[in-house]
This record gives C-alpha cells, structure tokens and sequence, in this order.
C-alpha cells in the first residue's frame, strides 16, 4: 500500500510539479472567478494539440455545442506540447484565448474542491466524434487572412493547381507513429491506390497525395497528381488549407482528415476499420477492409464484425481474425462512388437502398450504438460497390 502511494505521489509531482512550484498565483484567482460567477462565468479548459485529429474536432465539437447553448461564458484555454500544426493552432488563437499559463488556472480550479462549473474539460469531447451532429448544425469555420491566401494562391499557381478542382488523398502508412503498432491494422500500402488515383487523374482533377511523414514515394507519373508530402514547399498553412478548400477528401482516417470535415466536403474513408466506429455524422462513405476467420478462411458477417470491434492489433490475433486490404478493383469502386456521389451523378439501384438499409438496421441493433452513433447523417453510408461484393451473407 506503502508503494502505491509514493508511486501515486511520485506521478503527481512529474506531471503537476510546474502548477505546484510557480502556480500559487493563481488561488486567489480561482477564488475571485468563483465568487464573480454570477455576473461572469469564467472557464478553463486544455485542448490537445498534438495530434491534429483531436485538435481539429475537440475545438469545433465544443464551439459548435457552446453556439448551440447560447453559451455566455468567457473561455480561456491552454495546450498540450509539441503543437502537432502551427497554422491551425493559429487559426485557433484568432478565436479563441490561448494562454500556456492558463495551466495553472486549470490545476487549481480541479484542485480546490467544487470547481466543476468552470471546468472546460466537461466539454470537451475525448472521443474526437460528432455523436449529436452539432457540425451539420452550426458553421464553425476558421478564416484565413489575406497574406496567408495569398502564399496559398502562389502555391497553386506554381504546381498548376485550379481551386476547388482538386482531391486530398492521405493514406496512413508504417511511417505514421512507428512506436505505437497496435493500430498498424489501419495501414495501407500507397501503391495499391495508383490505378484509382489515375482514374481520379484522368478526369481533369488534380490529386493531391497528403502526409507529413510517408514511407514512400508515390509511384505514378501524371500531370494531374502531385505527391505533395515529398514536396519541399509543403507547410502547415498549406496541409490545413488544402484540406479545408478540396473538392472532396479520401482517406484511410488518420487525423488530419477532420479538417475537411469541419469544412463540411465530402470524404471517402477506404480501408478504415473497425466497423464499429466508422464515421456517420458527415457526408462519407466508409469502404472498410476485410475481416476473415483465420481457421476456415470465411469473412465475419457484420454482427461478428460488431462483436469484435476492435482498437488493438493484437486483439484481432488472439481471436484468430486475419485483417485484409481492399484489391485494387474494391478501391477503384470506391473512389468512382464518391466522386459520382460528390457529383450527384451516382445511380442508386433498389438493392442499393435495400442493402444501406439493413446495414444500418443492423448497426442500430449493436449493443455500443448510442455510444457512437447518436446522429447519422442522410448522406452517411458504406460504399455501395463493397456492400454488393460482401454479398448477403454478410448482413447477418
């Protein structure tokens, strides 16, 4: 008992020991908050901005409730450490009041008892996820300034980009937290999005292959395909606005995606697991991959899937499930739906709409649904092409 106390204490102190040693300055400003609350409702809150995905909708889930709440409170906040994009941490800061001493605000108003009214922490959503549609709901944008369009502008007119004419594919790969392979499930291998991406390229669109970090080049020549995350002038101003500005967004779900989102434009999920927590709050088609039993080769139906809705690697192995991507053909299908769809030239047949539905009648029916499903969007769906080749037999 002895031992878990100091190990508690020893915790405490590695991670607070700032707010303790230089933040006595702030009780009596806890105390003068609490005591003005009736004529003005102060809070405090801390958004974590190193990872862009939790950034980017924590701050606009909880803007967007606050708009929907008439809220009149003042709200001050601080950050985690390292900010994961500058631009967007600016676009931030325009907004609303960050402060890195605002910490110690934070520390003592959860360290003195009764401080949950001004505890922003209450608000803001761990779980990065629309579950009450508050996005479709309100218009929470971030503008750009006029110096900040205009390297934009310089940008696109170098790479011959035309706005509003062009496609951000992201793809999650091995170079993407290489210390944290539990969720290597959600990677994919670039090459196997050449032929869709050419189809996407020989349109007229421009498609622009995003990442930070990638672990290898894209391996296609076009004059409409830019593979932007080996370009030296890529920026954060330019991962954020081009994200915010695409005609539609395909991705395999890894973070940076929620910018356009937040921007209310279409995007495509494609090989994105688990089932269970797919996106529904939003104008997306999910595309999943495989799932199959590792003993006799058969695919999980959709309950089985919903069963072993799993976040860990390793989970999926103890239980003898083999996680396969998508061939060549099921992403090609994929990235012509939603282009149709983003389009409105996507014909829609009766078994289509049947089979949307029983999914969804199914996905209803899981045990977790209100936990993440609260809200689904009319144009929510699984791609069409992957439901007919699951055949029936999956919608069990």
């Amino acid at each position: 008992m002895y031992k878990k106390y100091r190990y508690l204490i020893y915790r405490a102190w590695s991670e607070y020991r700032h707010e303790l040693l230089f933040g006595f300055w702030a009780i009596p400003i806890i105390l003068l908050v609490r005591l003005i609350r009736p004529l003005v409702h102060i809070r405090f809150g801390k958004l974590r901005s190193d990872r862009i995905g939790h950034y980017v909708y924590d701050y606009a889930l909880m803007i967007a409730e606050s708009e929907l709440n008439n809220n009149k409170t003042i709200d001050l906040f601080c950050t985690h450490y390292p900010v994961c994009n500058e631009q967007f941490d600016k676009m931030i800061r325009r907004r609303s009041f960050v402060r890195d001493w605002v910490r110690y605000l934070l520390y003592w108003n959860k360290a003195i008892p009764f401080g949950e009214k001004h505890n922003l922490q209450n608000y803001i959503h761990p779980g990065s996820r629309d579950n009450f549609g508050w996005l479709e709901k309100t218009n929470v944008h971030f503008n750009f300034l006029s110096d900040e369009i205009q390297i934009v502008d310089n940008w696109l007119e170098k790479h011959n980009v035309k706005k509003e004419r062009f496609v951000c594919l992201l793809i999650r790969d091995n170079a993407y937290l290489p210390d944290l392979r539990h969720h290597d499930y959600r990677n994919s291998d670039i090459d196997s999005y050449l032929a869709a991406s050419k189809m996407i390229a020989d349109d007229g669109i421009t498609l622009i292959r995003m990442g930070k970090k990638m672990e290898k080049r894209f391996q296609l020549e076009h004059p409409n395909i830019i593979d932007y995350a080996f370009l030296d002038d890529k920026s954060d101003l330019l991962d954020v606005w081009l994200f915010a500005n695409c005609e539609f967004c395909i991705s395999t779900g890894t973070g940076i995606d929620a910018v356009s989102d937040i921007y209310r434009k279409p995007i495509l999920y494609v090989n994105h697991n688990p089932i269970g927590h797919i996106h529904t709050w939003s104008d997306h088609i999910v595309a999943p991959k495989y799932l199959i039993w590792k003993d006799n080769g058969n695919q999980l139906t959709l309950s089985e899937q919903l069963e072993h809705n799993y976040l860990d690697i390793n989970d999926y192995t103890k239980k003898g499930i083999v996680i396969m991507d998508l061939e060549e053909q099921d992403i090609i299908d994929a990235f012509r739906e939603r282009l149709e769809r983003a389009r409105g030239t996507w014909q829609e047949t009766e078994d289509d709409i049947m089979r949307q539905n029983k999914f969804f009648d199914i996905l209803k029916s899981w045990e977790y649904f209100s936990e993440y499903h609260q809200f689904i969007h009319p144009k929510a769906r699984v791609g069409s092409s992957w439901l007919r080749k699951m055949g029936e037999e999956y919608l069990v």
